[in-house]
């Protein structure tokens, strides 16, 4: 069944990862434009529940398409802001201009 990339409140994570991945254009796009491995994010959509960096990554990635309130709790948003401003990986990764679509 495919979901509209705006849609995606109702399932769980794994089927919202999914949803990311393909909008991003896959597995291997989606490991270049964050920075994390394939194989981490083949982690993440079966088995590992994705960490805050990288939810954050993959909706600039695909550009706002989905909301980081789609990805993350609301009450983990804080903990991903402050981890966010202390990252190397998401510094190396996001222009600055994108950070307005978290």
């Amino acid at each position: 069944m495919l979901y509209s990339l705006k849609n995606i409140m109702g399932l769980k994570m794994n089927a919202k990862l999914q949803v990311v991945i393909d909008s991003a254009g896959g597995q291997v796009a989606l490991a270049e434009k964050t920075g994390y491995s394939q194989p981490t994010i083949s982690r993440f959509l079966n088995h590992d529940k994705p960490d805050l960096i990288f939810c954050a990554l993959a909706v600039i990635a695909i550009n706002g398409q989905v909301s980081l309130k789609d990805l993350v709790d609301a009450s983990e948003l804080s903990t991903l802001f402050r981890a966010l401003s202390l990252s190397r990986k998401a510094k190396k990764a996001v222009d600055t201009s994108q950070v307005s679509l978290l």
